[in-house]
């Protein structure tokens, strides 16, 4: 998953569950409140995450693996 954010800040992500994010860069668990926030919804859907702090995130590109 790729968001940008309000200063066009951009940040990819692949999404893990909680035990596999400590082993790697760049992963987010699932059950992080920024993942929850952002899950179900399309690219470039206009959604609010609380991250530290009040932020709106736009998710710019999904992709999956198999």
């Amino acid at each position: 998953m790729e968001v940008e954010g309000q200063e066009s800040e951009t940040k990819r992500f692949r999404i893990a569950s909680p035990d596999e994010i400590y082993k790697h860069k760049n992963r987010i668990s699932i059950d992080s409140p920024m993942v929850r926030a952002l899950i179900k919804r399309r690219r470039m859907a206009r959604r609010r995450s609380y991250t530290g702090g009040r932020h709106t995130w736009y998710i710019t590109d999904i992709a999956y693996r198999e």
